[in-house]
């Protein structure tokens, strides 16, 4: 039977329902012996993949001066170790052997690209230690097949965007992978330091700021950092066991994401603020709408298809306005929503308590447009997303647009047979 929130009158969003019939006391578990204290070696060593529901690599030069700084107070011997808190994996069912990264891949993936840039400032060097630590961060970096990957590659061609590298010990998020890649292989695998026109550059420009600030040390104290981010960065590392056929929620990966948003953004937030970024509202949204997939291959499909393309359109404008990314999906988003008025405004749902106002009224949006409830029927959940493609891309091109006959929402709704959206026209920015 349907979840229904709130009236009792309207059945909630298969996401939604689902999180509502979650554990309320437990968001993951793990086996008692399998939760331990390891370093970044370690995971290196075990190597790691982002899932497509993370958002983007989003550190800046604040969370980075942070890190390095703590980096350096324990490579200078000021501090014995430094702890990185929590992070929460599981094993990818793919193949591969990869641990999926639930939580933690900003801070994980900001230490690699310190290592990274350590190699960089080294490989400049002669010295015999710099060219064992050269050698050292490579192969802990690209453990196996890069080598391969190179001489089946033409030299200097751009990195593909999205293209996975399976040489690499960690593996982003589709977005970040170009401009990720670019920043970790070596020189000598003669890729562009800047990927396709329109990639997101953030990984890029977290490596060439830690080379920046490191290419006046001396060898000694390269070696230091090094060691201090491999042995000296602790990491409590928490396996999520699946598998048990626990249907509580608990081994639901896009609710744990975002119950342990919730739970980060309010009991559990560092006490420095310059030691996380905020998620945004284009990040739960993006997250609610996969989740609503029950096979993963059908999540892809609906990201790539629907949801890369108006991250990518986002990230055109900002670049070109040199503001963020996030503020231009979230304005789209806001447009989508005042272009579709809700219609009926019965449902009491609760607030989200991440993501802000806007999340809470996409989620409120959602259910009164009562898109399907039974997690294996994913037509109404895709249509839904190619409409707020359809959007969105037109939106960006030439302003807002809305419904071309309001109210609209009763020509295509949810569960109707008809897989067409609307048409769209452009209108002002005041209307």
């Amino acid at each position: 039977m349907a979840t229904v929130l709130g009236s009792g009158e309207r059945p909630a969003p298969a996401f939604l329902s689902r999180m509502a019939q979650a554990n309320q006391k437990v968001i993951c578990t793990a086996k008692g012996e399998d939760v331990r204290t390891v370093n970044v070696e370690y995971l290196l060593q075990k190597r790691l993949r982002i899932p497509i529901f993370q958002r983007r690599y989003c550190w800046y030069k604040e969370q980075w001066n942070t890190l390095l700084g703590d980096v350096c107070l324990v490579a200078n011997g000021s501090k014995e170790k430094h702890a990185l808190g929590r992070i929460t994996c599981v094993l990818d069912n793919s193949g591969d052997g990869r641990l999926l990264v639930v939580d933690g891949q900003q801070r994980n993936t900001t230490c690699s690209l310190l290592l990274a840039a350590v190699r960089d400032v080294a490989a400049t060097r002669h010295s015999e230690e710099c060219l064992k630590l050269v050698s050292k961060l490579e192969s802990l970096l690209f453990p196996g097949g890069l080598e391969e990957w190179m001489s089946a590659r033409q030299p200097g061609t751009p990195l593909e965007e999205g293209a996975e590298l399976g040489a690499a010990a960690l593996v982003p998020t589709y977005c970040d992978r170009a401009s990720y890649f670019a920043a970790t292989l070596p020189r000598r695998a003669s890729v562009p330091s800047v990927p396709d026109s329109g990639s997101w550059m953030r990984p890029m420009e977290a490596k060439l700021f830690f080379s920046d600030r490191l290419v006046g040390e001396s060898d000694k104290h390269l070696v230091a950092v090094a060691e201090a981010v491999l042995y000296k960065l602790e990491w409590l590392l928490f396996p999520i066991s699946l598998g048990e056929g626990h249907k509580d929620g608990t081994e639901d990966l896009h609710l744990i994401f975002e119950r342990l948003a919730l739970r980060d953004a309010t009991f559990c937030k560092p006490h420095r603020a310059t030691e996380y970024a905020n998620m945004g509202a284009a990040d739960f949204v993006r997250n609610l709408l996969l989740g609503s997939f029950a096979e993963e291959a059908d999540a892809i499909h609906a990201y790539k298809t629907y949801w890369l393309p108006i991250e990518k359109s986002a990230a055109k404008v900002a670049e070109a306005k040199q503001e963020s990314v996030a503020s231009h999906l979230e304005a789209a988003l806001e447009a989508f929503l005042k272009a579709n008025p809700r219609q009926r405004k019965k449902a009491n749902l609760a607030a989200a308590g991440v993501g802000g106002a806007l999340y809470a009224r996409f989620r409120r949006w959602l259910v009164d447009m009562e898109v399907a409830t039974d997690p294996k029927q994913t037509t109404d959940t895709m249509d839904l997303l190619h409409r707020l493609h359809d959007f969105a891309l037109q939106h960006f091109e030439g302003g807002p647009v809305r419904q071309a006959s309001p109210p609209g929402l009763d020509a295509w709704s949810f569960g109707s047979t008809t897989k067409q959206p609307p048409a769209l026209i452009p209108c002002r920015e005041d209307c």
